[in-house]
C-alpha cells in the first residue's frame, strides 16, 4: 500500500502514516464491532445459563451419558469444594487470558517491526549494497528485489486466506 501512494506521488513518510492510521481505524471498527456483541452474547449465555443446565438435563442424551459416567451424581455431590470448582473452571480462563496476550504482543511486534521496515529498511539495504563489490550489486539487487516481491506475495496470500477463514467462521458462528 506504501508503494502504491508513492507511485501516487505521496511522500513516503506520510504514506506509512496514512496506512498504520488507516490500519488502526480497520481495527478499531472491528473491535467495535466484534467486542460489544460478544458481551452482549456472553452476558445472555451466564443469564440463560440455568435453564440451559436444565434443558441438558432432561434430554435423553444427558440420561444415556449419566448411565454410563454417573454425571449427575458428581453434579449433585456436596463434597466438590468451591476451591476444587474455581480451579478447574479458572484453568481454561488462564490459558484464554495467555492466548490474548500472546496474541496482543505478537501483533505489537509485528507492528514495530514492519514500521521500522517501511522506514529504515530502504536506506538499510542501499547501505548494505554499497558494501558489495560494485561488479555483483546488479545481483544483489536483483535478489533482493525477487525475495521481496516472493515475501511480499507470501504475506498477501496468507491475509487473503486468513480473512476468508475469519468471514466464513464468523457467517457460520
Amino acid at each position: 500500500i506504501v508503494k502504491r501512494l508513492e507511485r501516487w506521488k505521496v511522500k513516503r513518510w506520510l504514506a506509512i502514516i496514512v496506512v498504520i492510521l488507516g490500519l488502526i481505524g480497520v481495527a478499531s471498527a472491528l473491535a467495535l464491532l466484534i467486542i460489544p456483541t460478544a458481551v452482549t452474547q456472553a452476558t445472555s449465555l451466564i443469564k440463560s445459563s440455568p435453564q440451559l443446565l436444565e434443558t441438558v438435563r432432561g434430554s435423553r442424551i444427558f440420561h444415556a451419558i449419566d448411565r454410563v459416567f454417573h454425571i449427575q451424581a458428581e453434579l449433585d455431590n456436596p463434597s466438590r469444594k468451591l476451591a476444587q470448582i474455581a480451579k478447574s473452571e479458572m484453568t481454561p480462563l488462564l490459558s484464554l487470558v495467555g492466548g490474548v496476550l500472546t496474541v496482543v504482543s505478537g501483533v505489537v511486534v509485528i507492528a514495530f517491526l514492519t514500521i521500522f521496515m517501511l522506514v529504515f529498511g530502504g536506506p538499510l539495504i542501499a547501505v548494505v549494497l554499497r558494501e558489495a563489490r560494485t561488479d555483483r550489486r546488479p545481483v544483489y539487487q536483483n535478489v533482493i528485489r525477487r525475495l521481496h516481491d516472493a515475501l511480499g506475495g507470501y504475506v498477501i496470500g496468507l491475509v487473503v486466506i486468513c480473512s476468508i477463514n475469519a468471514t466464513v467462521t464468523t457467517i457460520f458462528l
